[in-house]
């Protein structure tokens, strides 16, 4: 038997800025937050060197960094219960949905966006826990009451704010319309699509840009695992070529097995259309024979836009 309170320490001394609990039937869980808020630039391009913008979770490994925090406290509880190594699941960036147990615990509450906001750290964190089969003692009915009880009350402005109108009605994201989906996925974006993506590389952050609860933020995590900084040269990004892509972010949020290499090729691509930056033009005419059709068909839209700036 460990404490819960004892759970909680050891994940504050593992500086998670926020942990919670829950029991449910033999099992618990710790949930935490660890911010991937950085006051920093978003934008370190110049005129010679345009650059494809990163949104904040994917400029670290903030989930690499989470699951190794984890793992240490997995160690701790082991060692304090007897508990063998398969009783304790790290569940982060899982196959297990993670919202939900973060509500359910208390860490936060659903914006009307879909994401988790917790006072404090608005939503710029991920959500990182742990199930554990033990009943932890102590009571733990951690809810985050929503402001006035009304979480986001009237306010609309991630609803507003959203380049492709994907938040479809309070708290409902229609997740195929959503710029961070198509991120990572190699299809040929509509031109609407291709106007709102802007100067993205990867993710996109215009909910969060305009939430209320995240204007005062000031708690950040000390990682530099897989730092890739708030921006790349375009012209970085557009000297690869799929195999090499994989080698570039090794280690990074978008070398994940599921972030397709033709996808942050094409995302380049449609962010130098619209840099509409004269010196972009010799790295993007080599995909215009490309054999995969994504890429040909993006970097012929890139050509045309910095042709006619």
């Amino acid at each position: 038997m460990i404490a819960g309170q004892e759970v909680l320490e050891l994940a504050e001394r593992e500086g998670f800025q926020r942990a919670h609990l829950l029991n449910s039937g033999k099992d618990s869980f710790l949930v935490c937050a660890l911010s991937s808020y950085r006051r920093e630039p978003d934008d370190l391009s110049t005129p010679q060197e345009p650059h494809a913008l990163i949104a904040p979770f994917a400029r670290r490994n903030y989930y690499r960094e989470a699951v190794k925090r984890l793992k240490r406290i997995a160690v701790k509880i082991r060692e304090k219960t007897g508990l063998a190594k398969q009783d304790i699941r790290i569940l982060c960036n899982s196959g297990t949905a993670e919202k939900p147990l973060a509500v359910a615990s208390g860490l936060g509450f659903y914006g009307k966006n879909s994401l988790v906001i917790s006072p404090g750290l608005g939503s710029q964190f991920i959500i990182a826990a742990m199930s554990v089969e033990l009943t932890m003692t102590g009571n733990y009915n951690n809810a985050v009451e929503p402001p006035e009880g009304s979480g986001c009350g009237d306010c609309r402005a991630c609803i507003s704010a959203c380049p492709v109108g994907a938040i479809v009605k309070p708290g409902v994201l229609d997740q195929k319309r959503c710029l961070q989906y198509l991120a990572a996925r190699p299809d040929n974006f509509t031109l609407p699509v291709k106007r709102a993506w802007a100067y993205r590389l990867y993710g996109c952050r215009s909910c969060q840009e305009v939430c209320p609860f995240n204007g005062e933020l000031s708690l950040e995590t000390e990682t530099e695992m897989g730092d890739l900084g708030p921006s790349i040269a375009i012209s970085s990004i557009l000297s690869c070529r799929a195999e090499e892509i994989r080698r570039l972010f090794k280690g990074t949020q978008m070398g994940l097995s599921w972030v397709d290499p033709a996808a942050l090729l094409r995302n380049a691509l449609i962010a130098a259309g619209n840099r509409r930056n004269p010196g972009l033009l010799p790295y993007v005419e080599p995909f215009t024979g490309s054999s995969e059709a994504v890429l040909r068909e993006s970097a012929l839209w890139a050509l045309k836009e910095i042709r006619e700036a």
